[in-house]
Order: C-alpha cells, then sequence, then structure tokens
C-alpha cells in the first residue's frame, strides 16, 4: 500500500473522527469501560476535529495518511502540554490508523512525518502518553525508538480507570 502523508484538510475532519472511533473501539477492550466504547459517536468528534483542523493553534499539527484517494490514519503533534520548557519538546497527541489497515505502513508514515514536523518546528525531544495496558501501541513506540520515561499517570475515561505510561524520545 502506497501511503502520503499530508497536512489535515477540513474535509478530512469526519474521516479523521471514523478512523479514532473505529481503532478505539478495536485497541481498548478491556483497557476501557465497554459500554463508552460501544456508545462512541463519530459525529460529536468529527465537530471537535473540525475546529482543531481549522485552528490547530500555534505550533500544532494535524496531519492525514492516504491510500487509495481516502484517509486511513492520523496524527496531530505540536509543543508538549504541562511541561517547563515547551519550546524544546514536543508531543505526539495522538497517532490512529483505522484498524483494516494496521501493519500496513500508514502508522510508520504518520510517525516518521511526526518526527520531522517536531524537528523542523525546533523540539530537541518529544514525549507521548500511551495506556499501559496497550501492548500492540508500546511496541509500536519502542520499534520507533521511543522510551517509557518512569512517569506515569490515571484518568477517568468513560467510568472506568485507564492508566497511561509516558514515553520520550530524542528527535
Amino acid at each position: 500500500m502506497t501511503v502520503e502523508v499530508r497536512p489535515a484538510a477540513p474535509g478530512d475532519a469526519d474521516a479523521v473522527a471514523a478512523i479514532q472511533v473505529h481503532a478505539w473501539q478495536a485497541a481498548y477492550p478491556g483497557i476501557m469501560s465497554q459500554g463508552w466504547l460501544d456508545a462512541m459517536d463519530v459525529e460529536p468528534r468529527a465537530v471537535t476535529w473540525r475546529e482543531i483542523i481549522a485552528a490547530p493553534g500555534p505550533g500544532n499539527h494535524v496531519v492525514v495518511a492516504v491510500a487509495g484517494g481516502a484517509p486511513v490514519g492520523f496524527a496531530a503533534f505540536g509543543a508538549a502540554r504541562g511541561l517547563p520548557a515547551p519550546d524544546a519538546v514536543g508531543e505526539l497527541f495522538a497517532l490512529n490508523v483505522d484498524p483494516p489497515r494496521w501493519r500496513a505502513g500508514a502508522g510508520s508514515a504518520l510517525i516518521g512525518h511526526a518526527h520531522a514536523g517536531l524537528t523542523a518546528d525546533g523540539h530537541r525531544t518529544a514525549v507521548l502518553w500511551v495506556f499501559t495496558a496497550n501492548e500492540r501501541a508500546r511496541r509500536f513506540y519502542e520499534r520507533h525508538g521511543w522510551a517509557a520515561d518512569g512517569t506515569t499517570q490515571t484518568q477517568e475515561i468513560g467510568g472506568a480507570l485507564a492508566h497511561e505510561t509516558r514515553y520520550d524520545r530524542t528527535l
């Protein structure tokens, strides 16, 4: 599969939202409440993604991986949130690929683009948060040079506690 990565356009918001919902529903059973996952709705997420894509904020980016003329994945990245030196540290906020396209190159193309974009924006290192129990994602990030840095957090999502591990990487 040939994958092209390009900046997201407002018309991509519905596809980005659908990819996010499908990816979460496939990846997070047992990590998040099944009832919450089953109730996920694309339309409210599409509204949010339209706003983010239209005005991503200074130094933030949303990109889509396109194959066969349609988005099959997306990534969002920019200056790190909540860290003391956000100019030096970037963050990969999200990376999702449509489950039928997992292990077909879209994720690798997206993360490579994010690494290059964060570097071009002047970040020397980057962080990301991954659900601790999401072994598939953790292996993916580790293959691309990321490592757990010992920082964890827990948040409530859909009525269940979700444990996250922070990863970092030199760019």
